[in-house]
């Protein structure tokens, strides 16, 4: 039988191994999501990916991608708090119409 070396957790979940991991996660990132919805944007988030989504009319698609952009601001500064970090390699910012209908996205 082999078994695994022993190591000290300072902080956080172990990575692998752990029931908790999974559980913990979605505990602490909870709040994050509630953050995007306070902001009237749309959080989707599927296991380590966030992405904020925001729905509005063709004539406030300026409006809307500055509140996705300060939204994006205001998770960055929370996952900084929370000791996680945002990939700043694959934040992307991203508007598109369709119809009457206008929408800007950040996430990967």
């Amino acid at each position: 039988m082999t078994s695994s070396i022993l190591s000290t957790v300072l902080y956080g979940v172990a990575y692998r191994g752990s029931v908790l991991g999974p559980i913990l996660f979605v505990l602490y990132t909870t709040a994050l999501l509630q953050l995007v919805r306070d902001d009237g944007l749309l959080p989707h988030a599927y296991a380590d990916v966030t992405q904020i989504l925001g729905i509005g009319h063709p004539l406030e698609a300026d409006r809307l991608q500055n509140d996705v952009s300060a939204c994006l601001d205001a998770v960055s500064s929370w996952m900084a708090a929370n000791w996680l970090q945002l990939n700043q390699e694959t934040r992307t910012l991203t508007r598109w119409s369709f119809g009457d209908r206008t929408f800007a996205a950040a996430g990967p």
